[in-house]
């Protein structure tokens, strides 16, 4: 086995736990820092709910990114957990998958949410 091929498996092993976290706080402070200023089809948070006027969709691209980045530490630490606790890499996979789906349903469960709230304070005006 080369050393490189050595080297992969330990960056594998030490980045994949903590690799879907990250990705979820940089995603979260590119929509913080970046609002999409209309709605688009390149980036933001997008569903039926959060396209249907302007105000949706830049309210649910703020609220959502600051869960994105909320649950990025959470999954951040849980990776470095799992890196402490060191199970099998398949194990650290799927602890990292559930971690993902589980973030991103919550996520949207809750812009979801506060877009339905925004909605019924706008038709009781």
């Amino acid at each position: 086995m080369s050393p490189f091929s050595v080297l992969s498996i330990w960056a594998i092993y030490f980045a994949s736990p903590i690799l879907p976290g990250f990705t979820l706080v940089v995603w979260g402070l590119i929509l913080k820092k970046f609002p999409p200023k209309s709605i688009n089809t390149f980036y933001a948070y997008k569903t039926l709910r959060s396209m249907e006027n302007s105000n949706n969709w830049q309210e649910a691209s703020r609220f959502s990114s600051q869960f994105m980045i909320r649950y990025g530490i959470y999954l951040i630490f849980a990776g470095v957990a799992l890196i402490i606790a060191s199970p099998s890499l398949t194990t650290m996979v799927l602890a990292n998958l559930i971690g993902l789906f589980a973030s991103t349903i919550l996520i949207s469960i809750k812009t979801e949410a506060r877009l339905k709230q925004l909605s019924e304070n706008n038709s009781n005006k």
